[in-house]
């Protein structure tokens, strides 16, 4: 089947070290415009994180973000989300409890903003400079816990936990696991904890019945494990070629470094059918 619909994550994906997308895969997305395939970027950031990237690019398509659990139909957010994925709040504080007792640095999202708890029991230094919450900026709500109570753990998307403590990140994300959570990883330090059966391929799911399309008309690529569930449903699969092993073992193709273009090389190859 052609393709249809291109989803993407963001950070390993689209852009690498330097944080920008390349000039090659803006030429991609220039000409999948062209031919009317939407690109619909898919992350973990906020809807503002992934939004700023979709205006920088130039796309005006679709926005997934926090995870799967938000899907806006377009890059000004000014209407409400066509899908929304949300904790209720009884689970919503049994997760706060949890995260807060086990002393991580937790963040919550919750419509367009990031809350954040910079409570580590000295597990902080480095995942809370690697964490949205620094990037995020105008869009964080730093270590009030009174105002996460009242704001962050209202419906939330997702939670994220960050510790250098692996030992303690496998025993959070195995007691998450048995009360039926999804639970998933963006970094080795982390976990992202959202409702049962949530995710990116939820989202997707949603929005590709909305557009018209039919899963196997859909491109997914990614490189973490926040991206299986999408890797395991989309019909043409990619894994970027510094993504985790599980995603590769999953995927149906594996692309080229995000540093060499992978994702522009496999847009050109299955979307646009060019041979470079």
């Amino acid at each position: 089947m052609p393709v249809r619909l291109i989803v993407s994550d963001i950070d390993g994906t689209l852009v690498g070290k330097s944080g920008k997308v390349s000039e090659r895969t803006l030429a991609a997305f220039r000409a999948c415009e062209k031919k009317n395939i939407p690109i619909v970027v898919a992350s973990g950031r906020t809807f503002y994180g992934a939004g700023n990237l979709a205006v920088e690019a130039g796309l005006n398509a679709p926005i997934i973000s926090a995870n799967g659990g938000r899907c806006d139909m377009d890059i000004t957010g000014e209407d409400a989300p066509v899908y929304e994925d949300t904790f209720d709040d009884d689970m919503s504080m049994v997760i706060f409890r949890r995260l807060k007792e086990a002393g991580c640095f937790m963040t919550s999202y919750v419509g367009k903003r990031i809350y954040v708890i910079n409570e580590t029991n000295g597990f902080g230094s480095t995942c809370a400079w690697k964490s949205e919450a620094v990037k995020g900026l105008d869009y964080v709500f730093m270590d009030d816990t009174e105002l996460f109570l009242k704001e962050g753990t209202c419906h939330p998307y997702k939670y994220e936990a960050y510790s250098d403590d692996k030992a303690l990140m496998d025993r959070l994300r195995s007691e998450f696991l048995k009360m039926g959570l999804s639970v998933s990883s963006a970094f080795p330090f982390n976990l992202e904890i959202m409702p049962a059966g949530g995710g990116k391929a939820k989202a997707i799911k949603a929005l590709a019945e909305k557009m018209g399309v039919q899963m196997d008309e859909v491109m997914a690529i990614g490189d973490g494990l926040n991206d299986l569930g999408m890797i395991e449903k989309a019909g043409v699969s990619v894994a970027m070629g510094n993504a985790v092993e599980a995603l590769k073992k999953a995927a149906k193709y594996i692309a080229p470094d995000v540093e060499e273009d992978g994702a522009a090389i496999m847009i050109e190859r299955f979307a646009l059918m060019e041979d470079r």
